[in-house]
This record gives C-alpha cells, structure tokens and sequence, in this order.
C-alpha cells in the first residue's frame, strides 16, 4: 500500500486545528475545510459566500508545491501547505486585528509543536521551523473581507 503523505499530513493539519480548536480561540462557527481546488476558485468562493448561504470565517487548508533537494549528501523532501484564514468585520481596524491575532495564534501553535506523532496526538507531522510565512493577502482582502495566508513546509519522509 503506498502512502500518500501529501494526504496524511493535510489530514493531520485540519486534526491538529480541530482538536486545539479552543486553545487557538477558532469560533465555532468557523469551518475548517481541506481542498484541492485552483486558486482562481478561492476567488469566486470568497466573493460568493454570502450569496451562496455559506458562511464567513472559514480556515481553508490546501498543499501546495512540493520540494525535493539533495544537499551535502542528505536527502531532504518537503511539501508546503496554505493554511488560508477568511473573516468578515466591518470594521477596518477589527478585520486586520481579528485575522492577524488568529494568524499569530495558528503559527505560534505548530511554532511550540512542530512534531507530532500519531501514537501521542493522534495525527502526525514534522514542521520545518525554518520556513512559516504570513501575509495579508491584498488580493482577496476587500470590503468587510478579511483573507490571512499562512504557508507552512512540512519535512516529507523520503521514499
């Protein structure tokens, strides 16, 4: 059987969220879902949440590119993930700070916790500590919408 660890470590990103969901103070109502859908698709979610009757906040996770290097004779694998935080506020000012303090919790999370292990938290991975990045993301940021990106590498076993 062949494992898919692009699989097995989105899985364990949406658990890990799910299970410390009230330790990061993620709402509730905030949906955490994993996709596979192009970036363009984000685009028409976002402007057509309300539209559609889904809801706004929502934690989107999604893999990315993945890497492999070889490096003074070691063999290195590692795939990025985009952890995308969406809300809705009105307010300017309460819409940057709702989503960047979530931004900051979710990164500060998996910063204290970068390995997991199935056997002690019931999902697992191993964050590269060197490579968590943030951002606004301007694009999709507008009126009462609030989107923060989180991209994360994760160090795959080399196969």
């Amino acid at each position: 059987m062949v494992i898919s660890y692009i699989k097995t470590y989105l899985d364990s990103l949406e658990k890990a969220l799910e299970i410390n969901r009230k330790n990061l103070n993620i709402p509730e109502e905030m949906a955490i879902e994993k996709v596979f859908v192009k970036e363009h698709s984000y685009e028409e979610r976002i402007k057509n949440k309300d539209k559609d009757g889904e809801q706004i906040p929502f934690i989107l996770l999604r893999p990315l590119n993945g890497e492999q290097k070889y490096e003074n004779g070691r063999h290195k694998k590692t795939q990025k993930y985009l952890i995308r935080i969406a809300v809705k506020e009105e307010n300017l000012e309460a819409g940057y700070s709702n989503s960047s303090h979530l931004a900051d919790r979710i990164i500060s999370f998996f910063t204290h916790n970068p390995l997991a292990t199935q056997k002690e938290n019931g999902y697992n991975y191993h964050i590269n500590l060197g490579s968590i990045k943030n951002e606004l993301n301007l694009d999709l940021t507008g009126g009462d919408y609030w989107v923060w990106d989180i991209l994360i590498d994760l160090d795959v076993p080399v196969l």
